[in-house]
Formats: C-alpha cells, sequence, structure tokens
C-alpha cells in the first residue's frame, strides 16, 4: 500500500499543473505529465538517479510544494522495486482517473445491465439482486419466474445509487426478490429497466435457489479470499461449475476482492468474471485491506448485504443465518493496512455472539469470516504483532461465545490449524473440539501470487501453497466438514470434519 500512497501522493503534487476542471483536454495533459512520472521512475535503475530525476521535477511545481516534494521523493526512491512493481498496473490513464482527471465507463453499453450479483437478506423468503448499468434508468427492476421461465412476475422496483471516485462512470442497482417460497425451489430471474422494454435494457437469464428446504438439510458454501483478476481464472471456473450444477448454495469472499486498489476498471472486469457464481448462489463479502482506497468507497456502493437485518447497519460487517448456521462477517480494516476492530463493531459483535450462543437449538453452528488472520505461519508483522493484537481484540469473543470455525485470508497460502485458544492446542481432536479452528485460505488467485513463508507454531495442522479454494458441507446439526481443494486437478487436499 505504500508505493500506492506514495503515487498518488506524487501524482497529486502533479496536479497544480493540470487544468481544475474534468475535460478531455485536461485527461489528455494530465496523462502526459503522468507518462513524464512513470518514464522518470521506470528509467532510472538506482536509487540516487530516481530520487536525481524527481527533485527535477519537483523544482517545476509552486515553491511552497517543493520541499514536500523532494522529500517524498526520497521516499519513493527507497521502495524502488516496489514502485516498478506497483506501475506495472497504474498507467498514465489509469493514475489520472484516481486524480478524476480522466473518467472510466463501468460498461460497453449504454443500458445492458452486467455484474450481477446475489445477496441474502436475512431474510429466508427474500434474495437481492445487484447490477450495473453504464447510465441511469428510470425504473430498476427484477422480474422473477417459478416455474421454469414460462411465465415472469411483474417487475419487483429496486434503487439506484452511483460513486465518481476513480473517475468510475456507472450505475448500481439494487432490487430485493421477496414472496419466496423456502423449501429450495428453484427460481429463475432477469433484470433491467421497467421503464424501457427494449432487449437492450434486460439482463440474461439466471437462476437460484430458495432458501433451504428445512432447517435440517444440508448445504455447501464456497470459500476464497484474495482473489483478483490474475491468477484466479481456475479457481472462478470451479467454482462457476459448482454453483451453476447446484452444488453449492453460497459464496464467501473473505476481503481482498478484485485487487482494483483504486484502479475501477479492475471492480468491473472482476465482477464481470465472477458473474458465474455470484448471480446463480449469494456471493458474500467482507473488506480487506486492498478496498481501502477513498475510505472503501466502491465497497461500500457496490454491495448489498445484510447490516440493516442484523443491526449493524453496515455491509462492512454483519451476520446472517443460513440453515443452522450463523454466520458473522467482520471488518478488521478499521486502521489503514493494519489489522484492527472499532470498538463500535466490537460492541455489536458482543451482542451478535451472544445472541448467536444463546439460539444454538436453532443454529448450532457459529462461522465467522473476516480478512486478517489471528494464527497464520510468518516471522512478518501480520502473523507477528498484527496477529497478536487481533487476537487481544477478538479471540477472547470468539472462543467464549464458542464459534466452531473461523475463516480468513491476507496471507498468500493456505493453513489450518488445531483447536486453538491462547496460542495453545486445545485439542488434535476435531470432536467437540473446545476452540476455534482457524483457516487461512489467502490462494483465490491474483497478481501479487503465492507467498510460502512458512515458519509453523504448535498449533499449525496444515499448509499448503497453491492457488484453491475451500467448501464447507454443513451435513446436519452434528456435523460440519471442511475441504480445500488445489486447482491443479479439482484435487481435494485437506479436509476436516468438526462434530459435535
Amino acid at each position: 500500500l505504500f508505493a500506492f500512497v506514495t503515487l498518488v501522493v506524487l501524482v497529486a503534487l502533479c496536479a497544480p499543473r493540470i487544468h481544475a476542471e474534468p475535460s478531455p483536454a485536461d485527461c489528455a495533459s494530465c496523462t502526459a505529465v503522468m507518462e513524464g512520472v512513470i518514464k522518470v521512475i521506470g528509467d532510472n535503475a538506482t536509487q540516487a538517479t530516481v530520487v536525481e530525476a524527481l527533485e527535477k521535477e519537483c523544482k517545476k511545481l509552486p515553491k511552497l510544494l517543493i520541499l514536500e516534494c523532494d522529500k517524498l521523493a526520497k521516499k519513493a526512491a527507497s521502495k524502488l522495486p516496489k514502485l516498478e512493481a506497483t506501475l506495472e498496473r497504474y498507467t498514465a490513464h489509469g493514475l489520472c482517473t484516481i486524480l478524476d482527471k480522466c473518467e472510466v465507463k463501468c460498461c460497453e453499453t449504454p443500458h445492458t445491465p452486467e455484474q450481477v450479483h446475489l445477496s441474502v437478506t436475512g431474510e429466508p423468503t427474500e434474495m437481492a439482486v445487484t447490477w450495473v448499468t453504464q447510465q441511469s434508468v428510470s425504473q430498476p427492476a427484477v422480474w422473477v419466474s417459478s416455474n421454469g421461465g414460462s411465465s415472469f412476475s411483474s417487475p419487483l422496483l429496486g434503487t439506484s445509487r452511483t460513486y465518481t471516485k476513480g473517475g468510475w462512470v456507472g450505475y448500481i442497482h439494487t432490487a430485493i426478490m421477496t414472496g419466496l417460497t423456502a423449501g429450495g425451489v428453484n427460481y429463475t430471474y432477469y433484470v433491467g429497466d421497467a421503464g424501457d422494454s427494449s432487449h437492450d435494457s434486460s439482463s440474461p437469464v439466471f437462476w437460484f435457489k430458495s432458501a433451504l428446504p428445512s432447517p435440517q438439510a444440508s448445504f455447501q458454501v464456497g470459500v476464497v479470499a484474495d482473489m483478483g483478476t490474475v491468477n484466479s481464472a481456475d479457481t472462478i471456473r470451479l467454482l462457476s461449475q459448482r454453483a451453476q450444477s447446484g452444488s453449492m448454495d453460497m459464496m464467501i469472499h473473505a476481503g481482498d476482492i478484485s485487487y482494483a486498489d483504486a484502479l475501477q476498471h479492475i471492480w468491473d472486469e472482476f465482477l464481470r468474471m465472477v458473474e458465474g457464481i455470484s448471480a446463480y448462489v449469494p456471493y458474500m463479502v467482507c473488506p480487506g485491506n486492498h478496498e481501502i482506497p477513498w475510505l472503501f468507497t466502491a465497497y461500500r456502493t457496490r454491495f448489498s448485504m445484510p447490516g440493516n437485518s442484523s443491526g449493524s447497519n453496515s455491509n462492512m460487517y454483519y451476520s446472517f443465518d443460513y440453515g443452522i448456521v450463523h454466520f458473522v462477517a467482520i471488518n478488521t480494516e478499521t486502521i489503514v493496512d493494519e489489522g484492527n476492530v472499532n470498538p463500535d463493531q466490537i460492541h455489536w459483535l458482543e451482542e451478535d455472539l451472544l445472541k448467536a450462543n444463546q439460539n444454538r437449538d436453532k443454529t448450532p453452528w457459529i462461522v465467522a469470516y473476516f480478512h486478517r488472520p489471528l494464527y497464520c505461519s510468518d516471522h512478518g508483522f501480520d502473523c507477528g504483532d498484527n496477529a497478536k493484537h487481533l487476537r487481544k481484540q477478538l479471540e477472547g469473543l470468539l472462543h467464549g461465545n464458542k464459534v466452531d470455525l473461523v475463516l480468513t485470508g491476507h496471507q498468500h497460502d493456505y493453513e489450518r490449524t488445531y483447536p486453538v485458544y491462547d496460542e495453545k492446542v486445545v485439542s488434535t481432536s476435531y470432536h467437540n473440539p473446545g476452540a476455534p479452528t482457524y483457516i487461512v485460505n489467502g490462494v483465490g488467485g491474483n497478481h501479487e501470487g503465492l507467498r510460502g513463508s512458512y515458519h509453523p507454531g504448535v498449533w499449525s495442522a496444515a499448509h499448503y501453497v497453491e492457488f484453491g479454494y475451500g467448501i464447507i458441507t454443513v451435513h446436519n446439526r452434528t456435523a460440519l466438514t471442511w475441504d480445500f481443494y488445489v486447482n491443479d486437478g479439482d484435487q481435494l487436499t485437506d479436509s476436516i470434519t468438526l462434530t459435535k
């Protein structure tokens, strides 16, 4: 993140040389300036020459900015490898979209819906659907059918919203499908503009299953984290097959969604890529550190999660019941680029977990998911001091309320613990274990690749450095299986069954 922040400040310092009001000419002027910045960093191989070249650029700025720019130039040069790697993604035009000097349109056509994704609302007779169009629509709506699409309901009208950070041009719409019949009923649906009957204003027809036939029914949940547009094609393909075959009922993405890092076209590309999953099963998310730019503006606007029904009034953290499981999503990104959970969220979590633990007759399983791990095997900050800090904030709540399984990411490897509390192995058995099992599953695939540093604690039970995904199978009130598949051959590589 430092490299990204440095670049943003560098280009912002160049902004006084660019027209104040956005226009095509303004975009062209900004792009020319940014090409100069990129050339300075890319053409000079040593820190000294980079500092010299950047200081030359700094002298072109107003006097009040020169000293600040010189200091930043030295910091930027000290992180030269990170800057060079960052510049492989941040083109001149991309940097200018970050400055809101250039626009980036969400979609190829003005009115055709895309990036369709489902989410639960907390009510078993409802399903939310969210989609994107380039231009505004008069009446965003969803049409639903329970008879295979031979006839559809009257349009169920939704709402629209937008944001303009990063030069993004588009509109996001959400509609709620209500009055669904619980019991695993197959529904077909499409979204569009109820005020425009043209073919171009409607999506293809998708399908999904309603809530489970009974609280006792078994179901499967796909799990990923740290998944973007690069190195993820196999993960997405395999999970799409599961979603569209009906063998997977829901999807969890535990942070680092798309790796846009302020480049809005990456958000659009990613949400098009996962539509083969997200249009068929609820795609439930929580934020990671790569969603931080502009205080999570893209994340907050693009996703509809059940915050209202769970009392958090936020899509950053929330909870919901699905079948016999209580799912809890937590936001570990309340300090920039450092894992932390703020006091308001802790207070909400205390009440939510207390209520869930008292409701075990209805939901005997509790599964939590969030981005940064409490347990992971690396000597760095994330698995050292930061993990310790998060354990201090969360572990007592998770253990005290008998959370069964904790899903995280952030580290780009796979790791499973024994049931553990306070860094001590409570049991090597998963039958009535007495403490949560923690999973790190940061191998969905992204441009940063895999990281295999491994210095295991006594609590570490399994570790792999391969791209893949997880599947939770909730069998019944007394058995829940966690499976990890590697993409190569779709091979089951790690498996445990929690029993009680």
